[in-house]
């Protein structure tokens, strides 16, 4: 278990740490930044590392010094497994994907972490259960869409590029 602080002494709690309130604000900020995302998707080869990253995934090979290995693999996933389309195309999904996730990701920490720092305080404790669920999710989602609405993430997310795996796995070293 975890501790949990009650009257100045420390009390063990069970029970998963991330809870479904949590797992909701992952889940709903996931989808709608995925949809945002699939609509803005860049259609074929971009500027930049666009095309030597998608032929990288096509092969399974190395794009360029240093290579991107975990990159190349993740994007050849994706060139495998969607059928259709050309292969920037897919790549840029693979993009859109991981930074989806990472904004979930990003929901579920911060609706945990609101639970964390809040749950001492009247102004929360006082409120309905269904009220602090709701106002966890809506915290957590509107700071996972605040990061995968950003100039910059959308940007990077709509594109073949690797820059959106390297955030999404930046977020899972954070949640671990």
């Amino acid at each position: 278990g975890r501790p949990s602080h009650e009257a100045g002494r420390a009390v063990f709690v069970t029970g998963p740490f991330f809870q479904r309130t949590d797992w909701l604000s992952f889940g709903l900020t996931a989808v709608v930044v995925l949809v945002v995302y699939l609509r803005t998707l860049a259609p074929e080869v971009t500027l930049e590392y666009s095309g030597i990253l998608s032929t990288s995934a096509k092969y399974a090979g190395v794009a360029h010094p240093p290579g991107f290995p975990v990159g190349t693999l993740y994007s050849w996933l994706f060139v495998t497994l969607l059928p259709f389309s050309n292969i920037a195309w897919r790549v840029a999904v693979g993009s859109a994907v991981a930074a989806a996730l990472a904004c979930g990701l990003v929901a579920l920490m911060v609706s945990r972490a609101g639970t964390l720092l809040l749950e001492t305080g009247p102004a929360f404790t006082n409120r309905k259960p269904a009220e602090q669920q709701l106002l966890r999710v809506v915290c957590g989602s509107v700071a996972g869409l605040a990061l995968g609405l950003s100039r910059t993430v959308w940007r990077m997310a709509v594109v073949a590029e690797t820059w959106a795996l390297c955030v999404l796995l930046f977020t899972i070293m954070l949640c671990f």
